[in-house]
């Protein structure tokens, strides 16, 4: 708009000068004449600078609302996309299969998978109570080992008070393992009456 106006004012300017050398030039003002006509060839010369300044910015805003518009329309094709993409895709790959027996087949895989992570679960727990087992007994044996030895007179009272305290850290250690066992079992009966049985 500003250059628009900008033209404008110039055209304007020069058929003002333009008519008044027509009428100046009749009583020979030639001097003022050459001055006239070097201002409105500045004045020419400055509007087609300013124009020159201006196109090259709208190129400018131009490229950048371009740019713009590319990346709205990526960022709604993303946007759909992600849209498209969201759910479980269960019914993509269900081959021949329709209606109850592609959902028949599917709670059959499901009951399979909880059974094989409860099965799985199973061994973990029972694996950990073997090692609580075996901690057990070497907290046993180490007792023992400390009550012959101060006996013996092989290690002074103070030792075996430091021993028998380290002895009862361990023991604190596998009271919280078979709390969180405890736990685990707990869990699993749980997950057992959830699942149906066959």
């Amino acid at each position: 708009m500003k250059k628009v106006l900008l033209a404008l004012a110039i055209f304007a300017a020069l058929q003002v000068t333009n008519a008044q050398e027509k009428g100046n030039g009749q009583k020979g003002n030639k001097g003022k004449n050459k001055q006239n006509t070097e201002l409105v060839q500045e004045k020419e010369q400055q509007g087609k600078k300013n124009e020159k300044a201006d196109s090259k910015e709208e190129e400018l805003k131009e490229d950048d609302k371009q740019a713009k518009e590319k990346k709205s329309v990526e960022k709604k094709k993303n946007k759909s996309e992600d849209k498209e993409n969201k759910g479980n895709a269960y019914g993509k790959n269900k081959g021949e299969m329709r209606g109850k027996d592609f959902g028949k087949q599917r709670s059959e895989d499901a009951m399979a998978k909880a059974e094989a992570k409860r099965e799985e679960a199973d061994k973990d727990v029972k694996a950990q109570e073997e090692k609580v087992k075996s901690y057990d007994e070497k907290i046993k044996e180490a007792k023992e080992k400390v009550l012959k030895q101060e006996k013996e007179g092989e290690i002074s009272t103070e030792e075996a008070k430091d021993k028998n305290d380290k002895i009862k850290q361990a023991e604190e250690k596998i009271n919280k393992m078979k709390e969180i066992i405890l736990g685990e079992k707990n869990q699993l009966k749980k997950l057992e009456e959830e699942l149906p049985k066959k």
